[in-house]
């Protein structure tokens, strides 16, 4: 079987919906067992499909780990970027 995925829209680099109709390449959300067998998801850039983004930590239920995709999927688009020093 192979690996579950959720399919994320992402805006191309200096495309916008109102003004290219809607043009858009499509990034993909991976979900898997690491070698604890732990369900973890990756987030893969459109284009070149590097991870740009992953859960940073294993989930014993698949639904939990799914559950921290849709975080991301609703919580992302209004987040701010903020400048720390560590």
């Amino acid at each position: 079987m192979s690996q579950p995925s959720v399919l994320l829209r992402v805006w191309a680099a200096g495309m916008h919906p109102r003004i290219n109709q809607g043009a858009c390449v499509v990034g993909k959300f991976q979900v898997y067992k690491d070698k604890a067998s732990e369900w973890r998801w990756r987030l893969r850039a459109a284009g070149n499909w590097e991870i740009i983004a992953d859960s940073a930590e294993g989930y014993k239920d698949k639904a939990d780990c799914e559950h921290g995709i849709q975080l991301v999927k609703t919580q992302a688009p209004g987040a701010t970027v903020e400048e720390v020093q560590d």
